[in-house]
């Protein structure tokens, strides 16, 4: 991974459902460990003891995209919906996940501004049979 270039993300899709809107910005599935476990015990004389969690988390996508008022009815018909999504960048690659759009907000406007909103994405790493089944990326 040292010394590669990195590509601007022109291009870059995200497919949520029957969900197209124009994307000005799209976050990525990241990771995190979450919280520490604290395992301190009175017997501790000094320091406060943890340990970190066995589990990682996905963290939430944000974007950002050109929001329409023809769209809303499809963007309300894709909220809480577990499904697969991808996120696929020209020149890199994609990643394939299970997920729900959590939130879809318009933002306000004003002369000379179009409307744009900000959502999020819950990566959930459930398919659709309640399986655990984590994000597949694929290089291009």
């Amino acid at each position: 991974m040292a010394n590669e270039k990195i590509y601007e993300p022109v291009g870059t899709t995200l497919a949520i459902g029957s969900l197209s809107p124009c994307y000005v910005s799209i976050g990525s599935v990241g990771f995190t460990g979450r919280d520490a476990i604290d395992n301190s015990c009175l017997s501790n004389s000094e320091f406060i003891t943890k340990q970190p969690q066995t589990l990682k988390e996905h963290a939430d996508i944000p974007f950002t995209a050109w929001g329409k008022i023809d769209d809303y009815d499809t963007i309300e018909g894709e909220i809480n919906v577990n499904q697969q999504m991808t996120i696929a960048v020209p020149n890199v690659g994609s990643v394939q996940f299970w997920g729900f759009l959590q939130s879809f907000d318009v933002q306000e406007t004003g002369i000379g501004e179009g409307w744009q909103a900000t959502g999020v994405i819950v990566v959930t790493n459930v398919n659709g049979s309640g399986v655990e089944t984590g994000p597949v990326y694929s290089a291009a």
